[in-house]
């Protein structure tokens, strides 16, 4: 069932509220989409925040957040690193700005419950009550922000991590 417009506008400001800042943090800087991918639809609609990126002496960490085509509401994190100069491509080279996490041979993704592949999204009551919060999803993906740190100090695949 899909959800209302209301519940993924919910998501998406708690998103830019609670986890863009916990990544600034960190030391990512936003890379928005460009002209190109803004004319995409699926592309804006699963990928709104573009990509984060913080340099490294060896290239660049890369998260994103992608937004489940589904419903709208679900998310998960998809993050990688990769050389400075970019990589090449089974379709040719790609620079280092153009890089998504899913042209490398191998990338992780932050899920609620990775054996499941289950993404983050608001808990819908079973017996009706309040609407779903998405503050406590956004919040469920931060307190899990250091499996990903240390997948980027030292490539351990923590809890919630799955190698794609």
């Amino acid at each position: 069932m899909a959800a209302s417009k209301s519940a993924a506008a919910g998501v998406l400001a708690a998103l830019e509220q609670r986890l863009l800042p916990e990544l600034q943090r960190r030391g990512f800087e936003a890379a928005p989409l460009d002209a190109q991918d803004r004319r995409d639809p699926g592309i804006r609609a699963a990928f709104p925040f573009g990509r984060h990126r913080r340099r490294t002496p060896q290239g660049y960490d890369q998260i994103e957040i992608q937004i489940d085509k589904r419903d709208g509401v679900g998310f998960r994190l998809n993050f990688a690193s990769f050389p400075l100069d970019g990589i090449v491509h089974a379709a040719g080279p790609v620079a280092a700005e153009d890089m998504w996490v899913h042209y490398l041979p191998a990338y992780c993704t932050l899920y609620r419950r990775p054996l499941l592949r289950t993404w983050f999204a608001p808990q819908r009551p079973l017996w009706g009550g309040d609407a779903p919060d998405a503050t406590v999803a956004v919040d469920e993906a931060v307190a899990l922000l250091p499996e990903i740190d240390a997948y980027f100090v030292a490539g351990t695949i923590g809890a919630h991590l799955r190698r794609v």
